[in-house]
């Protein structure tokens, strides 16, 4: 088979290349347009009508899984966006920043220790005084 590269003129016909990259030429003469420095072989018309309906069957078959697919791929996406920004609006609450064991370990002196440590200094600086 002859092969043609893109940028030449080419005889009418449909022409595909090893990079599955397909191209209609309308007329005797006009230009191959197609990837630069691509490779490009004549498909007979008769391969092509042969083709033709297994190329219709297939479309005709995967349009609508195609379809299906995207809409749930579409609707998956959202979904999960949506339980995602709820759940970092709400995970402050999740996540436990009080310790209820820290509220038990707490001298509970501590408090008045300080009021007993200022009333002794108080009293210090009275005897120091009445020195």
């Amino acid at each position: 088979m002859k092969t043609y590269q893109s940028g030449t003129q080419v005889p009418y016909g449909l022409y595909a290349s090893k990079s599955l990259d397909i191209c209609f030429v309308n007329g005797t003469g006009e230009v191959l347009e197609g990837q630069d420095g691509a490779n490009y072989i004549h498909i007979p018309g008769l391969v092509t009508l042969a083709l033709l309906p297994i190329i219709g069957a297939s479309f005709y078959f995967a349009f609508p899984v195609m379809v299906i697919g995207f809409v749930m791929f579409a609707v998956l996406k959202f979904a999960l966006g949506s339980i995602r920004m709820a759940s970092s609006r709400k995970a402050h609450l999740a996540t436990m920043r009080w310790d209820p064991m820290m509220a038990y370990m707490k001298n509970p002196e501590d408090k008045p220790a300080d009021k007993k440590d200022k009333k002794k200094n108080k009293t210090d600086d009275n005897k120091d005084q009445n020195k």
